[in-house]
């Protein structure tokens, strides 16, 4: 097997980046974890392309942070556009409401140009910017950033951007706190299978009717008020013809508790997508839907809804229709239709990783098929009990020329405890995955993984794990290999 040297390069500056945060931090700041939006457009070859960055910061005493993100394409010409990764740096006061922000992020993916874009995929961008915290409601930020795709892309870019962040408290059952504007951790997590019937005329990208094609992914709920909640939402399509295509939306919802476990929502998103030949214009979509929700008991439910989904600059438009299955952590009120006073899950995790794909057979990829795949992602775990959990889990392509290859995993978990130091740990996981030259078929994946993790500290593992991802309907077959350092979400 022929590993190259910026192989553990890239290894070795993702690891750098988590651990110096985690251990220089510090305490956590439990009044000053943000959700973040940021907005730049990317200059480049005569092209513009307006990117929208999400991210879930967590931030320290001693002024450090570190976040998860996301970022995709909303104008231009590349819908589809996204990468994932994490966002790391330090505020220095300025005044009791002004800081200066420096940062940098460290991610992968592409999409819209395939390899030829974003090269094996990975994605710098160092930022500084002063943040103004005027207000109880939001912070602004303005500043300057750095977009760089080192490994043989051709993006590269300096831009002003925006950032508008709201304060987010991870551990608390109260979500809206009267006198601040405090939103808390998620109380609900579950699968997402959605079939999208397209508007009768609409083209892709190669001129073409547009085929009808599903989609599975995962959705998570944080209550703001009672009846009140937002949302994240992420899919791939795996059914039909549009292996690559992926979208990420947030929205907001009203839900009507009918009884103790009857209730109907209704909500609207905004967000990206694009790929596998969808036509999404610049990325933007909306999304809209009404469905109801019933509760097998006081953990799992399952629901249904009915929408519309629509890319404003592109020609995707039709009807979706969405199943869900999930899970959230039983009240502790006796009074269970009062959605205000649902807990949010009190055993969560983060995982920072890192995952190389080797090589299954031959026909695994359509180009570079010598090259094995390098990819950074994260994963999230809710635990059910001390030992099951479920997972979330995203990667994108960061070395291996694939760049614009992701995949979304939801699946189960069991970890057991050896000693007081090693745990052993087992996934299986399903979802969906496609892009950069990997042949997925449909773009439906399932990946079993196993191995042992080391506890460093309290708070912090070193987790190690070898495992086999397939395309249930493609040729793609590839041996797993691993590492992750994974951190008690206790924000």
């Amino acid at each position: 097997m022929r590993i190259r040297s910026n192989r553990f390069k890239l290894f070795f500056i993702f690891y750098l980046q988590i651990i110096t945060v985690h251990f220089s931090a510090g305490i956590p700041d439990d009044l000053s974890d943000h959700i973040r939006a940021n907005y730049e457009t990317w200059e480049w070859s005569s092209e513009d392309l307006g990117m929208m960055g999400w991210a879930f910061e967590r931030s320290y005493n001693d002024h450090s942070y570190i976040a998860l993100q996301t970022w995709m394409a909303m104008q231009g010409e590349r819908g589809g556009f996204i990468t994932l990764g994490f966002d790391g740096g330090y505020r220095f006061d300025l005044s009791p409401y002004a800081s200066l922000d420096t940062g940098m992020y460290l991610g992968a993916g592409g999409g819209r140009g395939g390899y030829h874009l974003s090269g094996g995929g990975l994605m710098l961008r160092p930022h500084v910017s002063v943040l103004w915290r005027g207000w109880d409601a939001f912070d602004l930020a303005a500043g300057l950033s750095y977009v760089v795709f080192p490994n043989e892309g051709t993006i590269e870019s300096v831009q002003p951007y925006i950032q508008l962040s709201l304060p987010y408290d991870h551990a608390g059952n109260r979500t809206w706190e009267l006198d601040r504007n405090i939103l808390s951790g998620f109380h609900s997590m579950g699968a997402v299978g959605r079939h999208l019937s397209v508007k009768r005329g609409t083209i892709n990208e190669a001129g073409e009717a547009q085929l009808n094609f599903g989609l599975v992914g995962i959705e998570a709920r944080s209550e703001v008020t009672e009846g009140f909640y937002v949302k994240v939402e992420t899919e791939g399509a795996a059914q039909g013809h549009s292996t690559g295509y992926m979208q990420i939306l947030g929205g907001i919802g009203k839900e009507h508790q009918v009884n103790n476990y009857l209730a109907l929502f209704g909500e609207v998103a905004l967000g990206g997508g694009g790929g596998g030949g969808v036509s999404t214009g610049g990325g933007m979509l909306l999304d809209g839907a009404l469905g109801a929700r019933f509760g097998l008991s006081e953990t799992f439910y399952i629901g249904a809804s009915g929408g519309y989904l629509n890319a404003p600059d592109g020609d995707l438009s039709g009807y979706t229709l969405a199943l869900k299955c999930g899970y959230q952590p039983s009240s502790s009120k006796s009074d269970l239709s009062s959605t205000l006073f649902l807990p949010s899950f009190t055993h969560t995790r983060i995982r920072y990783a890192y995952q190389q794909y080797l090589r299954g057979n031959d026909m695994w990829r359509s180009h570079h098929k010598d090259e094995n795949v390098g990819n950074i992602g994260v994963q999230l775990d809710a635990f059910i009990d001390p030992h099951w959990f479920l997972t979330g889990q995203g990667f994108a392509a960061a070395d291996g020329n694939a760049g614009a290859y992701m995949t979304g995993l939801l699946g189960v978990g069991y970890q057991h405890d050896l000693n007081k130091t090693f745990f052993s740990t087992s996934e299986l996981l399903i979802g969906a995955a496609g892009g950069g030259g990997l042949q997925m078929g449909s773009g439906l994946v399932m990946q079993v993984n196993t191995g042992f993790g080391v506890r460093m500290t309290d708070t912090l593992d070193l987790v190690f794990q070898a495992g086999r991802l397939e395309a249930l309907d493609g040729a793609f077959v590839a041996t797993v290999v691993g590492a992750s350092v994974q951190s008690e979400l206790d924000w």
